[in-house]
């Protein structure tokens, strides 16, 4: 059993100490009852000022009917001038360019 996520995109709005950057992942659990969360995570031994890291943390169900279930996770980083963003989830690392909104 375990989670999948596909698809990660990256937007951001706003500027300077206003902008918020918006991350969100789509995919698929092999079971229901999955929590599935981004968090904030080291960025390494160069802080990479163009970079922001994010670790995906998925929390198995004590009990789930094996189905396969879609999911989503999203979080909001404000005030970060960063480019792209480093998602590090069970399976390895994925970059995300940020896409700048009006």
């Amino acid at each position: 059993m375990g989670c999948t996520i596909s698809e990660w995109q990256a937007t951001a709005t706003g500027q300077a100490d206003e902008r918020v950057i918006t991350v969100i992942g789509e995919g698929e659990c092999t079971s229901s009852g999955h929590v599935l969360r981004l968090e904030p995570t080291n960025e390494g031994i160069v802080d990479d000022p163009d970079t922001v890291a994010l670790r995906l943390v998925v929390e198995n169900p004590e009990v789930g009917a094996e189905v396969i279930t879609p999911v989503h996770v999203e979080t909001e980083i404000h005030g970060d001038p960063a480019t792209c963003v480093r998602i590090d989830t069970p399976s390895g690392s994925e970059g995300v360019s940020i896409q700048q909104s009006a």
